[in-house]
């Protein structure tokens, strides 16, 4: 149980991680040109699947008046940086995933 609420997690270590989403968050912004209104979902997800990737980060915009997109990149989230984010959501399937 203690995995699952991450008790033993590192402080230091979940405020980098909590940096990292909100860098992850205005990169989307920049890059779609979203507003104030528009809600920037980060997660990172872990798989244990044959031809799963072990990590990957989804990323979903809701905005008002739009249809929600999703970007999922094949990658831990300490791994990515702002190139990698744009490259993502500009490339008409990025980084191995698709935009839904």
């Amino acid at each position: 149980m203690a995995d699952l609420l991450r008790l033993d997690r590192d402080p230091a270590a979940a405020l980098r991680e909590t940096a990292q989403r909100a860098a992850v968050r205005d990169w989307t912004c920049a890059t779609l040109g979203l507003g104030e209104s528009a809600t920037v979902l980060v997660t990172e997800l872990s798989c244990a699947e044959p031809g799963c990737p072990p990590r990957e980060v989804v990323i979903a915009v809701f905005a008002p008046h739009a249809p929600r997109r999703q970007c999922r990149i094949h990658c831990a989230l300490a791994e990515l940086d702002e190139s990698r984010v744009r490259a993502a959501w500009l490339a008409p399937t990025p980084c191995g995933g698709s935009h839904d």
